[in-house]
């Protein structure tokens, strides 16, 4: 593991805004260049006032679910989406009341961070004029839009959720306090909070090492989520992506997720997770049915065209839908040719190649790709950092782990004797994950002695002891 990737991980939750919004401050009056859909005028102030900066290809994603907040909480709720870039020719705005503007010159206090092309939507919610809660609208909005209305919000409160999702996602690749306590109270104080259920979920599944209680949270978090279709579909998406060979689970989401999905068509993760579950329940049938929508759906989204390729991987049989998978890497592989800030976008280009090559049995295709990838503009320029952010970021975690263990295997064969400790730490999670247990503990044995005991190669150690490697992906067919 790289410093730089450890922080990385620290921030994902709450200082990519809360570094410019700290809870209590002012929150920012919207400024877009533009509005697509003005606000109405309200009879009287609303009790709360959220604002929301996305991206178009992701705003399409989370739209049908700010339409059921909107409509379910009327005036009392006033919801401002500030696009950062402008939907493209013939786009039609999704069907709801709340406001829509284009802030494709960044004019409004609340930015968002990095590219835009692959920003997370982000938020901030505020009553009275004054910042009670930032983040990711499938983390909590839903919670706090209750509380505020009910009008028992407490923002010490919220301030402590912040900061709980925030320390459990920069340890969940091993080291820190057992925060198992801490996510339970998470979950209490925020019910309809996707991330924190997910998050709750992973702790017990990869830190404790214990399946069984991780499965009994599936059906208390799908009751707990099932009026909100993000964050059920944040939940799923994470949880089906964590052990991608567990068919219990599966079954149970592929059913509890029908819904939801049923109505908020638009809400790709959702459609993904679903896509993803029947998959590993063997249920192609369907999945042919559902696919020719799905495909429209991103003809002109290449991240979630992606998204949707790499899902097709996972088959039983990953040959059946090869030829779908391969379109959808096609529609990226043209806009990121045709973009000057295509670096995330091609990153993932490679990485879904290497993994269709892996999946379908072509080893020699899977090499060739890595190669490609090393030598394009694509590549970070870190193999041990690259590796790391695939493993462990969320956009990414359980999507790529063996595109990150053939890097470590580049990172080792370098190296040779000479291989940092921080290196053996990285390339004993990429073997842990890809079902090399024994291998995973031997290296991190090597990384212990070698950091002197570095407390996270130590809680690393230890979980590679207690928990069972995720399952040895079944022989392509």
């Amino acid at each position: 593991m790289h410093v730089a990737a450890q922080a990385l991980m620290l921030l994902w939750c709450a200082s990519d805004l809360a570094a410019q919004l700290q809870l209590g401050a002012p929150s920012p009056p919207p400024r877009p260049g533009r509005w697509l859909r003005a606000p109405t005028a309200a009879a009287a102030p609303p009790a709360l006032t959220v604002l929301v900066a996305v991206p178009w290809h992701r705003f399409t994603t989370i739209a049908d679910y700010l339409g059921e907040l909107q409509h379910r909480h009327g005036d009392h709720l006033l919801l401002q989406v500030l696009l950062a870039d402008a939907p493209p020719d013939g786009a039609e705005l999704p069907a709801g009341t709340y406001a829509i503007g284009v802030d494709d010159q960044q004019r409004s206090a609340l930015l968002l961070r990095g590219d835009a092309d692959a920003a997370a939507p982000v938020a901030c919610a505020a009553v009275a004029g004054h910042v009670v809660w930032t983040g990711d609208v499938a983390a909590g909005l839903a919670d706090v839009v209750a509380h505020a209305l009910a009008g028992d919000l407490d923002a010490e409160q919220e301030a402590r959720a912040v900061s709980v999702r925030a320390q459990a996602l920069g340890e969940l690749a091993g080291g820190g306090g057992d925060r198992a306590p801490a996510l339970a109270w998470l979950v209490e104080h925020a019910p309809r909070d996707g991330l924190a259920w997910a998050l709750r979920y992973l702790w017990l599944q990869e830190q404790r090492g214990d399946p069984l209680a991780a499965r009994a949270l599936v059906p208390a978090a799908g009751k707990a989520l099932v009026a909100d279709s993000a964050p059920l579909g944040l939940f799923a998406d994470l949880v089906l992506r964590s052990d991608p060979f567990d068919q219990a689970a599966a079954h149970e989401l592929a059913t509890a997720l029908l819904p939801a999905a049923t109505a908020a068509p638009g809400d790709l993760r959702l459609q993904f997770a679903r896509l993803r579950a029947l998959l590993r329940c063997g249920g192609d049938k369907e999945v042919a049915r559902l696919l020719p929508r799905l495909q429209r759906a991103v003809a002109a989204q290449p991240f979630e065209a992606l998204a949707l390729a790499e899902t097709l991987t996972e088959a039983r049989s990953p040959k059946t839908f090869r030829a779908v998978a391969e379109q959808c890497v096609a529609v990226a592989s043209r806009a990121a040719a045709a973009s000057a800030r295509a670096g995330g976008l091609s990153r993932l280009v490679f990485a879904t190649r290497h993994k269709l090559a892996v999946r379908v049995g072509e080893p020699q295709t899977a090499a060739a790709i890595v190669a490609e990838y090393r030598a394009s503009t694509a590549f970070p320029g870190d193999l041990n950092d690259d590796a790391w952010l695939l493993m462990t970021e969320l956009s990414t975690r359980g999507r790529f782990d063996a595109l990150a263990l053939a890097l470590c295997q580049v990172m080792r064969d370098q190296a040779g004797s000479d291989l940092l400790h921080s290196h053996q730490d990285t390339l004993a999670l990429a073997l842990y994950l890809n079902g090399f247990g024994d291998e995973a503990e031997g290296m991190e044995e090597m990384a212990v002695q070698g950091s002197q005991q570095q407390p996270d190669y130590v809680a690393r150690l230890e979980r590679y002891r207690r928990a069972r490697p995720p399952a040895v992906p079944p022989a392509p067919k």
